[in-house]
C-alpha cells in the first residue's frame, strides 16, 4: 500500500474518529431526553418500564451520566486513535508515539467490554427505581459483544507492543549508522 494511500485513509479514519468523539455524547443525550427519536434511551433497558416517556427527569440525567462513564473512555480512545491517524498523515507510521496511541486505544476496548455490562446493571436499576417494590430490577449481563471486544483490545494490544518493539529496533538500527 503506497504511502499516499495510507495518508487519505488514515484522513478519513481520522474524520470518523472526529465524528464519534461529538457524535457520542450528543447521541447519548438525545436518547436519554427524546427516547422516543431514537427508539429508546439505551438498548440493555429496553421494556423495563411503560412508554420511555414516563421515566422522571432524574433519572434521564443519571442514565445519561451513567453512559458517559464508558463513553468518556470510549471517547478519550477515539481521541488517541485520531492522534495515530495523524501520525500516519505526517508519514510517522512505524514510531513509538504511533504504537502508543494504538496501545492506549486497545486498553479503552479492554475497559469498555468491562464497563458495559456495569453500566448496563446501573441503568436498569436507574430506569425501575420509581417502579413499586418488586418491579424494580438489576439485571447484568455480559455477552458476545463483551468477548468479541476483550478479543478485539487484547489482539489490538499485542499489535501495538509489537510496533513499540519494532519502532524501538528500528531507531537503535538508525543510530548505528
Amino acid at each position: 500500500m503506497s504511502k499516499d494511500r495510507i495518508r487519505r485513509v488514515s484522513r478519513v479514519m481520522s474524520a470518523l474518529c472526529l465524528i464519534g468523539m461529538i457524535g457520542l455524547p450528543v447521541s447519548l443525550a438525545l436518547g436519554w431526553w427524546y427516547p422516543q427519536i431514537l427508539g429508546g434511551p439505551y438498548p440493555a433497558t429496553e421494556g423495563l418500564w411503560g412508554a420511555p416517556s414516563d421515566l422522571p427527569g432524574v433519572n434521564r440525567i443519571l442514565g445519561f451520566l451513567v453512559s458517559m462513564i464508558p463513553a468518556g473512555i470510549l471517547i478519550f480512545g477515539l481521541a488517541r486513535l485520531r492522534a495515530m491517524f495523524g501520525l500516519y498523515q505526517t508519514g510517522a507510521i512505524f514510531s513509538t508515539q504511533s504504537a502508543r496511541c494504538l496501545k492506549q486505544f486497545a486498553i479503552t476496548v479492554l475497559l469498555q467490554a468491562f464497563l458495559h455490562p456495569l453500566a448496563s446493571a446501573a441503568h436498569s436499576v436507574i430506569v425501575t427505581f420509581g417502579n413499586p417494590p418488586g418491579e424494580r430490577m438489576l439485571t447484568l449481563s455480559f455477552g458476545s459483544a463483551e468477548y468479541s471486544a476483550i478479543l478485539l483490545g487484547g489482539l489490538l494490544l499485542v499489535i501495538a507492543w509489537t510496533m513499540g518493539e519494532a519502532a524501538t529496533l528500528a531507531e537503535e538500527n538508525r543510530q548505528f549508522v
